[in-house]
């Protein structure tokens, strides 16, 4: 962190500021951190100041935070860097409650920046096997939502266990981080299309997918495009970019399986069962919530929420593909996915929307489809590349869409710019 102080004469401000101006800071870091659009993280802190009334000036971008208090000469002003991060869940809903209890002033700012200090330090709440079994039982879950047969379950679920492993080996080189997604598709692609070539499976393309669901970049290209719409252009920008880019390195890896496993271009397809029992997506989708929320360490308090956000929206896509398109189907389930997990937000047991959303953002899986959508450029058929390019730019405007209506329903003033008039008593369903 690097804080500088401006002018010499802090009289206009309450003594209180630099004591704020921490625990803002530390705040908004986490936000960020969290993954929330950097709207909300500003509208947050703009209220927190408010609250102690004092003025202040937040501009938040994807790993910059800057926070300037008072006016004029006199002023305080705190500049930070946040690196990218993946946050376990219980983490997330801690640091809510304290947003809310410091946004209430029911809790003094030098306890609140010790307890987000001791936040960021809790360990994950599972052991090491039980978030690789999660992990691996979110792959199987993931793959019943398309394919039934025995052999499509055992090899996606193999190959989560694959990519798991090598997660956890990545842990102790960070530097290397940058070529984890590459290396982890082209293992699972060769793994996958050398048991293709050897006729054990049939129908590859999407069996590549669920295995490398952790580094699809769903949520990623959903916030950014919210960020567009509501007028943060550079944040907006470079989240579509990072997105973008981290399924072209995923393209990459899986170009590089398809050459060491010598697969004809021919069998690159995708299958998909065109008769399938009710209860698979069902059962699935409980698969894939569980063992998600083991991976990402989510509180026990959270899971039954979590779990129902996920199965609206799934009931909310469900209904839409089927009496109108795949699109209405995603703004359908974006919509109901955002309307409950602010309800949930704002009711008694306060389950952060931005927790109960995790799972339903990577079920609606705008990742996943641009995902296949270049894997055909792998057999060659560009125009099918292309179209399902456009595809999924539209697909991620629906959600986008959905999102804003569900979001805006409950929380009218989520992503309107907090000014200094505003009722800092007004709470934020993040």
């Amino acid at each position: 962190m690097n804080s500088e102080r401006i002018g010499t004469d802090l009289e206009t401000l309450p003594a209180i500021a630099p004591e704020l101006l921490e625990c803002m800071r530390k705040l908004g870091k986490f936000m960020i951190a969290s993954g929330n659009s950097v709207g909300v993280v500003e509208n947050t802190l703009t209220r927190i100041a408010l609250a102690y009334d004092v003025q202040c000036e937040v501009i938040a971008l994807p790993n910059i935070l800057m926070i300037t208090m008072g006016q004029g000469q006199q002023v305080l002003s705190d500049f930070s860097i946040q690196r990218s991060a993946i946050l376990p869940l219980h983490q997330i809903s801690a640091s809510v409650e304290l947003i809310d209890q410091v946004m209430k002033k029911s809790i003094s700012l030098s306890d609140a920046s010790r307890q987000i200090d001791r936040i960021l330090v809790m360990p994950t709440r599972f052991h090491v096997v039980v978030v690789v079994f999660g992990y691996v039982i979110s792959i199987i879950g993931l793959t019943l939502l398309f394919r039934l047969d025995i052999e499509a379950l055992l090899v996606t679920g193999f190959a989560g266990l694959l990519v798991s492993l090598l997660i956890l080996a990545f842990k102790k080189w960070p530097r290397f981080d940058l070529l984890l997604p590459v290396i982890a598709a082209a293992l699972v692609s060769a793994f996958i299309f050398g048991l293709t070539k050897l006729g054990l499976v049939f129908g590859p393309s999407n069996l590549i997918i669920p295995p490398l669901v952790t580094f699809l970049p769903g949520a990623t290209l959903t916030t950014g495009m919210i960020e567009l719409a509501s007028k943060h252009l550079l944040s907006g920008s470079a989240r579509l970019m990072y997105g973008a880019a981290t399924l072209f390195l995923l393209f990459i890896g899986i170009g590089i399986g398809q050459n060491l496993s010598t697969l004809p271009d021919s069998l690159v397809y995708m299958y998909e069962a065109s008769v399938f029992p009710w209860w698979a997506p069902l059962l699935g989708t409980l698969l894939f919530g569980v063992g998600t929320f083991l991976r990402l360490s989510g509180a026990n308090r959270d899971l039954f929420w979590m779990l129902l956000v996920l199965y609206i929206a799934m009931i909310g896509q469900t209904i839409g593909e089927q009496f109108f398109s795949p699109y209405i189907g995603a703004f359908l389930g974006a919509m109901l996915m955002a309307l409950s997990s602010e309800l949930i937000a704002r009711s008694p047991r306060r389950t952060p929307a931005l927790v109960s959303q995790m799972l339903a953002f990577w079920f609606l899986v705008p990742g996943a489809r641009g995902l296949l959508s270049v894997t055909r450029i792998l057999s060659e058929d560009l125009q099918s590349a292309m179209v399902g390019v456009g595809e999924m730019l539209v697909l991620i405007t629906a959600i986008t869409l959905g999102v804003f209506v569900g979001t805006l329903i409950v929380s009218a003033n989520k992503f309107v710019p907090v000014t200094t008039e505003a009722d800092p008593t007004q709470s934020i369903a993040i």
